[in-house]
């Protein structure tokens, strides 16, 4: 039986991974019809669940005590599909998890993204990276730091003040260079297709074809993405903060939905945005270095 054809969209976070997972899941069946199949590791189901408690545990905190579980799990999960319309038969499958590179919390990370080599020695030891093609996003590394903390503040885990937050990061060890250096260092720069995020837009289409192996992707894609989770305010954010070390578990998201619902954009509330002018022209200073380099490490899409 030949070994199917896997390509993994691994993020970053922060650029559009909700949106290409919404839509890819709000296209499933068809899809499947088509013989690719996307694997949903978001899944509100137990073995999907468990298998990203793994993964945390495995690649972001070097506790390797469930990782033959993990890898078992992993395989399964491809082994079940039924055969698709590729050549010879080949299964087309399509992962999305951009947690697999490690955490989004940048104050408690000594470089972005440390834990790649881990997670991608999973998706080694399940596959075989000869196996497998890799998609990865970015963005300018000042939104990406503001989003980060967004994310942080939103997932009930942080409870300070952006500046208190900020302090603990080291801006000069963030590279998106570095990143894209280790990752084609890993899986070869021939596997990865890369775009900035300011740009997913525009090559949206040639993404799609890329991911999906097709050339008219959106005769598949037939539904949009679903309602995706409204821009938090910086009035919605304070208040989140603040709620974080009072409320956990169901009480927590459900402040959430209704700061998100009533302290939004629409409602005349403003944007969140925590750098100011002298912090932002400084990230983009040092990160500047990095940008005319990216897309040689790689094949850039669109």
């Amino acid at each position: 039986m030949p070994k199917p054809v896997i390509r993994f969209h691994l993020g970053a976070h922060k650029t559009a991974t909700t949106y290409i997972q919404s839509r890819l899941r709000r296209n499933r069946s068809r899809l499947a019809r088509h013989g690719i199949h996307f694997v949903d590791l978001w899944a509100n189901e137990k073995t999907a669940r468990r298998m990203r408690g793994w993964i945390r545990q495995v690649a972001w905190e070097n506790r390797n005590g469930n990782r033959k579980k993990l890898v078992t799990a992993l395989r399964d999960l491809v082994e079940q599909l039924p055969n698709g319309l590729e050549a010879n038969n080949r299964k087309s499958i399509i992962l999305s998890y951009e947690n697999i590179l490690g955490t989004y919390n940048l104050a408690q990370t000594p470089r972005l993204y440390d834990e790649l080599e881990r997670g991608l020695s999973i998706l080694d030891e399940a596959f075989g990276i000869d196996n497998m093609e890799f998609f990865f996003s970015y963005r300018s590394m000042d939104r990406f730091i503001e989003s980060c903390y967004l994310q942080c503040i939103h997932t009930q885990k942080e409870t300070r003040h952006f500046d208190e937050w900020f302090a603990d990061i080291d801006i000069n060890a963030l590279s998106w260079l570095d990143v894209l250096t280790r990752l084609s260092q890993s899986i070869g720069k021939e596997r990865l297709s890369i775009w900035p995020y300011d740009a997913f837009r525009d090559r949206e289409t040639a993404i799609w074809q890329a991911l999906l192996g097709r050339e008219r992707p959106n005769e598949l894609l037939i539904r949009n993405a679903s309602n995706l989770n409204p821009s938090l305010t910086k009035e919605a954010v304070e208040c989140l903060r603040v709620a974080n070390g009072l409320f956990k578990g169901t009480d927590a998201r459900n402040l959430s939905r209704f700061l998100k619902e009533n302290l939004s954009p629409d409602k005349g509330y403003s944007p969140a945005r925590y750098l100011d002018e002298e912090q932002r022209d400084s990230i983009v200073r040092i990160t500047a270095f990095d940008t005319g380099k990216l897309e040689k490490l790689a094949s850039p899409l669109g």
